[in-house]
């Protein structure tokens, strides 16, 4: 199973990125400039994602298009998208 991440940022108010993750997850925190999100698993495994290059992420296992399933999925997306 496949969890997912919803990146959104609060200081500029946009969503950023979805992210996958194997494990369910229990905590997410970010180093004080916001260039890596830390996700802690209920496994007690952490994953760091690299927030300013998220194309060459190592944590992207299966390659879907999750934006694409999100706009299906989630009635409000383009509200948590939008500028």
């Amino acid at each position: 199973m496949i969890y997912l991440v919803m990146v959104y940022s609060i200081v500029t108010r946009k969503f950023i990125s979805i992210l996958s993750c194997e494990q369910e997850v229990s905590q997410i925190c970010t180093n004080g400039s916001t260039d890596i999100l830390i996700v802690g698993t209920i496994m007690g495994s952490l994953y760091l994602y690299d927030l300013n290059n998220l194309n060459t992420n190592p944590n992207q296992a299966m390659h879907y298009n999750y934006t694409a399933m999100a706009i299906q999925e989630i009635k409000e997306y383009a509200t948590l998208a939008a500028d």
